[in-house]
């Protein structure tokens, strides 16, 4: 374990030269040098563990050796320096006053293992430990781009309203699939385009898109962006063919919010566009924004973003890739549309397993739902003893067991199915939003409706509550059982979502004394020993 004072190693992506056309991974290298944690008497600095760092398109033009955004107040890279980027740190010592060890911040910090971070104004203490740490990256970053570009582009400059028809292009990334979920809660048409089937299918199956479409399938894009009464709205962020095809397609009056152009970002010479007496003929208005002319409205977004984000009406996907040595690969990801989702860089290897289980738990409320079954579980083995005894002379029991031993195999396959997704996780150390993910949690939310049911029932056939004098052996998925631990999480990385234990709900929905509570893993063994009995085959 590091103390400040030590001396450490220093794992850094270094930038090599400044870049001409397209950013490759050889622009980048991997060295190690050795760092002092401590911060010099006297200095203002702070000091930072790195946890997850930020990709963004803007840092193509970071690498550049001249830029028309000198002047404007952007980072900008110098060779043989570590990369600069946004990201989430932890603060192991300090000489500012606003800042202390412990705290957890974002802003501006160095692709590498521990950054020195002399320009302290852009390091914001982060408030909100309730959602998963990587969103400030991403959604939450005032600084960075995706969830400020995404609340300005619709709610300043496109403003689409109930009923309205929107577009938008690169819907998948990290800001394209926020404008498309802020449009479908204000009651728009939203269609969206992304560059392969699994994009697609992400936009309209998990973000809610009313349609959808492979634009690298598509032929003709004039054709493929057919509104039966043209686009009221669209939000770019590709230029090009796609915005010759929308300026045809556009209604009268329409709006395009036009915050990014990636088609032309890597061109020596940006494409001509045709069509531009469209904006005459239907008096479009198009208006250039970024997340910058906008950040005074940070507070609004927070109070607007943040809801919804707990009330899980809104979804961030985000495609997280671990190690520093994986940066480089990430990052050029970007220009090729690889990334699915917000691209995110997880600096140390070991947090990989706790970001999985975050995410899981947080996205999909896995963990507030296995321990939901658990509980709705022990609640029902009190009564299995007499359900048992009672079943041969009374009709409504014995269909009672019945339904349960039902559900019971249930349970057993939604286990066994989640065991191996977690297993398999690890091996593939990614992590993605997949479907089988998403299956497993509505399978559970299922289960824990018929276990519902199963419980209301009890009151009414009057089943006895009986004690197990002895615990059969747990035979829990040790995968599952590790992500059920409260104490595999670490509190600088990522909250716990659950704010008691399994043996606290125990006892006060139970009511039973102390000393007659069950492990966490009991009741599940209990009741499956007591549905399976004697039987193998469902009925």
């Amino acid at each position: 374990m590091v103390r400040v004072g030590d001396e450490v190693s220093n794992k850094q992506v270094i930038f090599r030269d400044y870049v001409i056309g397209s950013p490759k991974e050889s622009d980048m290298y991997l060295t190690t040098g050795t760092i002092k944690l401590k911060v010099p008497e006297n200095s203002n600095a702070v000091l930072v563990k790195n946890l997850y760092l930020s990709c963004d398109p803007v840092m193509h033009f970071f690498m550049r050796k001249t830029t028309g955004l000198s002047r404007s107040g952007y980072i900008f890279y110098t060779p043989g320096s570590p990369v600069l980027g946004y990201g989430v740190a932890k603060v192991l010592d300090s000489g500012h006053p606003e800042f202390k060890a412990g705290d957890l911040v974002w802003g501006i910090t160095g692709w590498e293992e521990y950054t020195l971070i002399t320009k302290t104004e852009t390091l914001i203490k982060i408030q909100h430990t309730d959602v998963p740490l990587s969103y400030h990256t991403g959604i939450l970053d005032k600084l960075c781009m995706p969830g400020m570009t995404a609340y300005a582009g619709f709610y300043e400059v496109g403003a689409p309203k109930k009923g309205e028809y929107v577009y938008v292009s690169a819907a998948s990334g990290a800001v394209g699939q926020l404008i498309g979920q802020f449009a479908k809660l204000e009651g728009c048409y939203v269609v969206g385009s992304a560059g392969s089937k699994e994009k697609v299918d992400l936009l309209k199956n998990k973000l809610g898109f009313d349609e959808a479409f492979n634009y690298k399938e598509e032929h003709d894009l004039n054709a493929a962006l057919y509104f039966p009464e043209g686009i009221d709205v669209y939000f770019e962020h590709v230029g090009g063919k796609m915005l010759e095809a929308v300026l045809l397609n556009m209604r009268h009056h329409g709006r395009i919010a036009m915050c990014g152009m990636i088609s032309q970002y890597n061109l020596d010479e940006p494409e001509d566009i045709k069509n531009l007496m469209q904006i005459l003929y239907k008096s479009i208005q198009i208006k250039g924004y970024t997340h910058r002319n906008y950040y005074h409205l940070y507070p609004k977004f927070l109070d607007l973003v943040l809801p919804y984000i707990r009330e899980k009406k809104l979804v961030y996907v985000e495609d997280i890739v671990e190690g520093l040595e994986s940066g480089p690969t990430a990052l050029v990801r970007l220009f090729s549309g690889r990334n699915f989702g917000k691209q995110v860089v997880v600096v140390a290897p070991k947090l990989r397993s706790t970001v999985i289980e975050q995410h899981i738990s947080f996205e999909l409320g896995f963990k507030e739902g296995l321990i939901d079954l658990l509980i709705l579980l022990i609640q029902i083995q009190l009564v299995l003893n007499d359900a048992e005894k009672r079943q041969a002379s009374d009709e409504f029991v014995r269909i009672w067991f019945a339904k349960f031993r039902y559900v019971a195999y249930d349970i057993d396959d939604v286990l066994d199915e989640f065991g191996y997704n977690i297993l398999q996780q690890k091996v593939l150390k990614s992590y993605s939003h997949s479907n089988d993910i998403i299956n497993i949690a509505n399978k559970i939310k299922t289960i824990n409706k018929s276990l519902n049911g199963l419980r209301y029932d009890i009151a009414s056939f009057d089943l006895r509550v009986e004690f197990m004098n002895s615990i059969p052996e747990i035979s829990f998925n040790n995968d599952i059982n590790s992500f059920l631990d409260d104490s595999n999480f670490d509190p600088y990385i990522g909250n716990n979502n659950v704010g008691v234990t399994c043996h606290d709900n125990v006892t006060e929905i139970t009511e039973i004394l102390p000393q007659n509570e069950l492990t966490k893993f009991d009741c599940w063994s209990i009741s499956k020993k007591r549905a399976f009995v004697n039987e193998r085959q469902r009925l």
